[in-house]
């Protein structure tokens, strides 16, 4: 699952190539959103900064699964960077959803149940991590 030759190490690239993929088609894309005056930027923003806010913190988390060491303060920084980025993107969703699609709060709430479920196992994630360091570094003190 984890290491150089793992899941991880596959993931990593994986998502790497979907970063690049969603980067490539936002620098395509943009540029004719901009000329357009007849559509709304941040509306058609939102998705991209979803994607953004989930691939980023994705491939630097998958990154630091490669490595042989699992429980570093690197790992938790970017499982706090994973939740953040993704709430952050929500909290944008939300505004975008409810003030230029004039959705109830009910249903922009069920769109983004899955965000808030992600969001939630990643702190979850990080505190698990957090005591994992620290029994790891006793462990290390320990030899």
């Amino acid at each position: 699952m984890f290491g150089e030759k793992s899941i991880s190490a596959v993931l990593f690239w994986v998502f790497a190539l979907l970063l690049l993929l969603v980067i490539i088609s936002a620098v395509n894309y943009i540029p004719d959103l901009i000329e357009d005056e007849n559509s709304l930027i941040a509306l058609n923003i939102a998705p991209l900064i979803s994607y953004l806010a989930l691939l980023i913190p994705l491939v630097l988390l998958f990154y630091a699964f490669k490595k042989k060491v699992l429980f570093t303060k690197q790992s938790i920084k970017y499982l706090h960077l994973f939740a953040l980025t993704n709430f952050l993107a929500t909290i944008f969703n939300w505004f975008t959803m409810v003030s230029f699609l004039d959705m109830e709060y009910v249903e922009v709430f069920s769109l983004s149940f899955p965000n808030i479920l992600l969001i939630t196992f990643a702190i979850f994630l990080a505190t698990i991590f957090k005591q994992g360091s620290q029994i790891q570094q006793e462990n290390e003190l320990t030899i």
